[in-house]
């Protein structure tokens, strides 16, 4: 009975939750069309200052950032806005490492007599993944924008060509930051003083009862 109960004591004594990876953004920038033709775009950071720390994050765990802004300053679809510009953005985490990247595009979208407004849609869903550590993979997954949207209700309204100008009427782009795959084997924790003291007092009950038995 005392070989059993000895390695259950010894395991419980030393069991902790899994440890978390610190996930840190150390530098990002977000590449658009800046002069026309096409729909000229603005952006501005807002995970600042850096390095950003987003979270201590388990297997299987996310945390979900405010990345940047984006808007266009121009006030009317041009024939050449409708035209897809390229876009990218690229990422570098300080922890625990690696880097990535993924493109998209952006554009003038109108419904006839309803809206116009930009448009941010990214490659793959938004979806890349950073390697780190022993095959550890964090995924990022960002949403697409729309902005600037500027109404043209009625049904006599044929132009409908207007957008609202500025950076009030952009929108945000957010990331959701997710420790998809555990990149190695990680450390054996020091066992806490508690669950040294708990694992003390089992030894010592157990001591006692074979000098009762003896």
């Amino acid at each position: 009975m005392t070989k059993k109960i000895l390695p259950f004591l010894l395991a419980s004594a030393i069991a902790v939750p899994a440890a978390a990876v610190p996930v840190e953004i150390g530098s990002f920038d977000v590449d658009t069309l800046s002069s026309d033709p096409g729909l000229v775009i603005q952006t501005e950071p807002l995970a600042t200052p850096l390095p950003y720390f987003v979270g201590d994050l388990a297997v299987g765990e996310s945390e979900v950032v405010e990345l940047f802004s984006i808007w266009t300053e121009e006030d009317t679809a041009n024939v050449d806005d409708y035209l897809p510009g390229s876009a990218s953005f690229n990422l570098t985490l300080s922890q625990p490492g690696g880097s990535g990247s993924i493109g998209g595009l952006t554009l003038a979208f109108t419904i006839p007599f309803f809206f116009t407004e930009g448009v941010l849609t990214w490659e793959d869903n938004g979806i890349f993944d950073i390697a780190y550590g022993d095959g550890g993979i964090i995924q990022v997954d960002l949403t697409d924008a729309t902005f600037n949207r500027e109404s043209c209700s009625g049904f006599l309204n044929l132009d409908c060509s207007g957008i609202n100008g500025g950076e009030v009427f952009g929108d945000i782009v957010d990331g959701k930051f997710t420790n998809l795959v555990d990149g190695g084997p990680l450390e054996l924790p020091v066992p806490a003083p508690g669950a040294l003291g708990l694992l003390g007092l089992g030894l010592l009950g157990l001591g006692v009862a074979r000098l009762r038995r003896a």
